[in-house]
């Protein structure tokens, strides 16, 4: 299974969830699933901010050398499973590959989180938001682990 987070500028949201969903992986002994993210928006000069640094860090989480990638046609016909952050990135993706549009996802919405049905973006926000960003996409990793071990049950 191939799984790809998507949201603006593949900074904080996607790059956190990538990173996330790979040590929890790990950590499950899952193998056979990849994960990668970009974004709608990237720029060159886009670098992960210290926050996202130092929150990830606290999770045994080396994110210092992410380069945010471009989203592109190739990386989502790549995914099996495509998980935005927010609706703008759900009607981009609509945009830009309407066939796709079936694998095409709302993180919150595709691993049941309970609340705002969105992912708030942190970036330029106090440190805070940061940090209950980082939260919340945590609890979402852990509940997407839960759907793939679900996944392997019913196999």
């Amino acid at each position: 299974m191939n799984i790809l987070f998507v949201c603006t500028g593949n900074t904080c949201r996607s790059a956190m969830a990538e990173a996330l969903l790979r040590k929890a992986l790990a950590d499950a002994i899952i193998h056979d699933v990849s994960v990668r993210s970009c974004g709608t928006a990237v720029s060159p000069l886009y670098r992960v901010p210290p926050p996202v640094i130092a929150l990830m860090k606290a999770e045994n989480i080396d994110m210092s050398g992410h380069i945010p990638a471009q989203i592109t046609n190739k990386l989502i016909k790549w995914a099996d499973i495509v998980l935005v952050m927010d609706d703008y990135h759900m009607q981009y993706l609509e945009a830009i590959a309407p066939g796709q549009r079936g694998k095409v996802f709302l993180f919150k919405q595709y691993v049941s989180a309970e609340g705002e049905r969105q992912i708030r973006d942190p970036m330029g926000q106090p440190d805070n938001v940061y940090t209950e960003t980082a939260a919340e996409l945590k609890k979402c990793v852990n509940l997407l682990i839960e759907k793939i071990q679900g996944d392997k049950k019913t196999e």
